[in-house]
């Protein structure tokens, strides 16, 4: 019988293992910041730029506290996993959110995109999110998030978050 960490941890594996089995069928090994940014076609530029502009809402939306435009980003059946954190449905990741409020505060962020694939209304990301954040009760450090994600068009023609895998 497989424990509950170990389960946990394969599915996690087995996440991580579909997402990049994704990015590779999508055009092989990533290719890291300008070199493919250079030769991406319309299609994964213009997708680019969405998803930028989704991080950029999520990223204001934790610095000004906003629950709304923090959970913005993710789709309803959307998964987390972190370490040994794993969030499933947009209800529980809204709860996760809110409660990350009462632990920190954002003070800045910035999000790069190191390759992104596109096979239509799936994309595949390789990024990271890095700035400064004040735990509560302690000093300012700048920390790093460093994920591999699976975004969806959605019916109303915006990106969100399907898979977000990282550390």
């Amino acid at each position: 019988m497989i424990g509950t960490h170990t389960a946990r941890v394969f599915r996690r594996s087995s996440i991580a293992i579909g997402l990049m089995t994704g990015v590779l069928a999508c055009g092989g090994a990533p290719t890291p910041g300008p070199a493919s940014a250079a030769v991406e076609d319309s299609t994964t530029a213009a997708t680019r730029a969405a998803i930028h502009a989704v991080w950029l809402r999520h990223i204001a939306g934790a610095i000004q506290r906003d629950p709304v435009a923090v959970s913005e980003i993710y789709a309803p059946n959307a998964v987390y996993a972190a370490g040994t954190i794993e969030v499933r449905g947009r209800p529980a990741l809204d709860t996760m959110e809110t409660r990350g409020f009462g632990a920190m505060t954002v003070l800045d962020a910035k999000h790069t995109t190191t390759d992104l694939q596109v096979a239509g209304d799936v994309a595949y990301e390789l990024g990271s999110i890095v700035g400064p954040v004040q735990p509560k009760g302690d000093s300012a450090r700048v920390m790093s998030f460093h994920f591999m994600a699976q975004w969806r068009k959605q019916a109303d023609g915006n990106w969100r978050l399907t898979y977000l895998v990282g550390q």
